[in-house]
């Protein structure tokens, strides 16, 4: 019996105050657990996508966490893609765990890992290696496993979140970056109005945007940067360029 000996936490609450730079909020990690594919009650998955118990409205993140050395417990992931369709919350990930020492085992999980990968690419889902350690060669230092997953939760706009306020610090870098957004814009214009001779235009046309585009553009990321919360949004916009 696969189920000897196991514990089953679904339906189990774990509360997380999030504690940020720029906020504070109260979230709960909702605890759904399966043990193999024959056993997800699909049925109960079913009815988180009724309107009527209101679920949908008030999940943000979806955490979907597998052990990569047993490929099958990614299958249970097909089951909750009808909610995540419907409701589209705003953090998708799909978390793998467990790891192989043996040179074979390790050879077959970085064929499973590839297949996963590609899978949450084509599904809206961000894949997360949980032992992927960050590398010191790499030049650009990207949070990998558990401190992107942590990164993620961090980055949201969660409902009922506190703002906290700005310090000194803060209100100077704010006004640094209007600074910088003003001269940014400017010499965009510029850069879009410079001359060029006949043959540079015909060469450049189709390559720059036109001033409509970097208006658009630019209205697009920092449209709402004198809004109350108008830094987060354009941090988080620009974060997602990436």
């Amino acid at each position: 019996d696969i189920s000897k000996g196991f514990e089953d936490h679904s339906g189990e609450k774990v509360p997380w105050k999030i504690v940020t730079k720029y906020y504070t909020a109260q979230v709960e990690f909702w605890i759904d657990e399966t043990v193999q594919k024959d056993l997800v009650d699909t049925e109960v998955i079913k009815g988180y996508e009724n309107e009527e118990n209101g679920i949908g409205n008030v999940v943000d993140a979806v955490l979907f966490v597998f052990r990569k050395d047993q490929p099958s417990t990614f299958d249970d992931i097909h089951a909750y893609l009808p909610f995540i369709r419907t409701y589209e919350p705003s953090i998708i990930l799909a978390i793998g765990t467990g790891k192989n020492d043996t040179n074979d085992n390790v050879n077959r999980l970085h064929v499973s890992e590839d297949t996963f990968e590609s899978w949450c690419l084509e599904n809206g889902f961000e894949y997360v290696d949980a032992e992927e350690e960050e590398r010191e060669e790499n030049d650009v230092k990207e949070r990998v496993g558990l401190n992107r997953v942590l990164e993620a939760l961090q980055s949201n706009m969660w409902e009922g979140m506190v703002r906290e306020p700005l310090n000194d610090n803060d209100s100077h870098l704010k006004l640094d970056q209007k600074d910088d957004k003003d001269d940014l814009m400017s010499q965009l214009h510029d850069h879009n109005s410079a001359p060029f001779d006949n043959e540079d235009d015909e060469f450049f046309k189709d390559v720059l945007p036109s001033q409509k585009e970097i208006e658009s553009m630019y209205n697009h990321i920092f449209g709402d940067f004198d809004d109350e919360d108008g830094l987060d949004k354009v941090l988080t916009r620009l974060n997602s360029l990436r």
